[in-house]
């Protein structure tokens, strides 16, 4: 799915461009250790990789950033350049890549600008659409799927990288920033003991509600955890399927560590200016001693949809607010 869906997608739930012209990207290099031809399974059926491919296609903004990370310029994206992440605009530029061509991902995948682009792979392990789109993408180009019925939810970026960096001919590369990734994570954990069995609530305001953010099951969660915090012992109680807080309940969301985001502004189902009015926000444990965060609004949909780009940004983002809020 991508980042700029995520927001539409999120709004509808809680309520109920143009493409442009590149040269020829750089060949996906050829000395990984992958084996061709390839069998790409997916949920939706099999396909055939011939060789290492040259031309790659992606349909997502997590898939975009897959790409990135490999270091592989891809013929077309669903992510408009007006779209695009800070740390995608960053890899971009890292890599001398200019612009991507693109299409805009807002009604759909358009079937037609990708096959235009002639890619000899179609990288879609987040597709959010893959069950309805699959035949016809295969019909253009082998597809790199997430793997499993439940892989498009369960997959971590890791694993989506590690089954792409097979499939694009760069398993070493992809290994690399796995192992980078896992050696990031425990150096914040073990330099910030301060963090280890705090409880934290990740919460985000919404047009039609504000959500839970980090239940067990979640992907924010599973960063936290790893970072060294714990869960509170409400948290249980929400779920991908009942992440609503209501306003009487407030209570609920407070915890020794409280991030906040409002990526919705006005549109949010409150404003953060009325939010922190409401006496019952004011006497949460966390606000009231000024262990209450409010993050960048790029934060939700960059944890919620982590890849091997957004994970560091990430850490950037939040590591010195709760090193700031647990040192005393």
């Amino acid at each position: 799915m991508n980042r700029r869906r995520f927001a539409v997608v999120l709004a509808a739930l809680a309520l109920a461009t143009a493409s442009c012209s590149s040269p020829t990207p750089a060949p996906v290099a050829e000395t990984g250790a992958s084996a061709y031809p390839m069998k790409l399974a997916s949920p939706f059926g099999e396909s055939i990789l011939d060789a290492a491919p040259v031309r790659v296609a992606v349909i997502t903004s997590v898939d975009l950033d897959i790409a990135l990370a490999l270091g592989i310029k891809p013929v077309i994206s669903a992510t408009p350049a007006a779209d695009l992440t800070e740390y995608e605009k960053a890899a971009i530029g890292k890599n001398g890549f200019g612009d991507i061509p693109s299409y805009a991902s807002t009604d759909g995948t358009d079937f037609e600008a990708i096959a235009a682009a002639d890619p000899d792979v179609i990288l879609a392990t987040s597709g959010w659409s893959l069950d309805t789109d699959y035949a016809k993408l295969a019909k253009i180009a082998p597809v790199v799927s997430y793997t499993g019925q439940d892989g498009l939810t369960k997959l971590t970026w890791k694993e989506r990288l590690t089954i792409a960096g097979k499939a694009l001919n760069k398993p070493a590369e992809a290994e690399k920033i796995v192992t980078d990734a896992k050696e990031a994570l425990v150096d914040a954990r073990t330099a910030n003991p301060a963090f280890q069995g705090k409880t934290l609530s990740f919460i985000v305001v919404h047009p039609g509600q504000i959500t839970y953010f980090n239940d067990p099951q979640s992907g924010s969660n599973l960063l936290f955890a790893e970072l060294g915090f714990a869960g509170t012992k409400v948290a249980s109680e929400f779920n991908a399927d009942n992440s609503q807080v209501s306003l009487e309940n407030l209570q609920k969301i407070d915890a020794d560590v409280l991030l906040m985001a409002y990526p919705f502004g006005a549109n949010g189902i409150l404003s953060r200016t009325d939010l922190e009015a409401n006496p019952l926000f004011g006497s949460l444990g966390a606000v009231k001693r000024g262990d209450y965060v409010v993050l960048d609004d790029a934060v939700p949909a960059s944890i919620a949809y982590a890849t091997p780009l957004s994970e560091p940004w990430v850490l950037s983002k939040i590591l010195p607010e709760l090193q700031r809020v647990t040192a005393g």
